[in-house]
């Protein structure tokens, strides 16, 4: 997304702004957080990754 990624175009060419860390290291720490306090992690899927055997 932030370089302009799955369509948000917008952002193409933009400064980019770390101002709480990387996304993916904010989902990360909120999921381990949430298993270390015994938290159940619920999830929905809507279809767009499909597993291959």
């Amino acid at each position: 997304m932030a370089i302009g990624g799955d369509g948000y175009t917008m952002f193409e060419g933009k400064e980019q702004l770390m101002l709480q860390g990387l996304m993916v290291d904010i989902l990360r720490d909120y999921i381990v957080e949430l298993l270390e306090s015994g938290e159940p992690l619920e999830y929905s899927t809507d279809g767009r990754i499909t597993v291959v055997e």
